[in-house]
């Protein structure tokens, strides 16, 4: 919750500024120069992690990725004392009805194979090989949004030079020049943008413990 918070934050503290600087929302708005510019992101995004990748892209950034992580050390230590002191009193089995009422799932797992009588050298490898494949998909999402923060810059400025050689092409019409060039710089701004306020961010927050 604390990325999508962020995020929102980040956008109308930005438009806010803008706005008590005389400008207005209209003004940066420009469905060309954003088609443009997140079209051209999203395929080049496609073209090196795979065709899923805008997918799990929005899969991340309306479901799992805008979770908070979990985790509590100081309440899980003291979690599995609790369970630890349990099983000595009362054996095994009695953290069955404990394991149930988990919402960690990883825990839950490791639990219920302990309770089922697994050797415990091959709870710890299935813990560990669990956690290795969490963190490598944990990676590749990442990726994912670094990857979106890198393009989208440059294809901003690519989409602003390219409006700009078809506003040079028109100097013969000096009043238009102006709304022109700043319809044109809008490219960047959105390049630079959803870099920033999007995609860096939902990645540095995908890494978070």
């Amino acid at each position: 919750m604390s990325a999508l918070v962020g995020i929102g934050m980040a956008i109308v503290l930005i438009l806010v500024g803008m706005i008590l600087k005389g400008g207005t929302i209209a003004s940066i708005i420009s469905p060309p120069a954003f088609v443009m510019v997140m079209g051209a992101t999203f395929g080049v995004m496609m073209a090196s992690s795979g065709m899923g990748t805008v997918g799990l892209m929005m899969k991340l950034s309306l479901g799992s990725g805008m979770k908070d992580p979990p985790e509590n050390r100081p309440e899980t230590i003291n979690l599995l004392v609790g369970f630890s002191e349990k099983a000595r009193r009362e054996g095994l089995l009695a953290l069955e009805a404990d394991a149930q009422d988990l919402q960690d799932e990883y825990l839950k797992k490791g639990i219920r194979l302990v309770v089922d009588g697994t050797d415990p050298e091959l709870v710890k490898d299935i813990l560990e090989t669990e956690l290795a494949q969490t963190e490598t998909r944990h990676r590749v999402n990442q990726q994912i949004f670094k990857n979106g923060g890198a393009f989208a810059p440059t294809i901003g400025i690519l989409a602003t030079v390219l409006s700009l050689i078809g506003v040079l092409k028109h100097l013969d019409q000096p009043d238009t020049l102006g709304p022109k060039i700043s319809a044109a710089f809008l490219a960047t701004f959105y390049g630079v943008a959803a870099a920033n306020v999007y995609f860096y961010p939902m990645g540095n927050h995908l890494r978070s413990p």
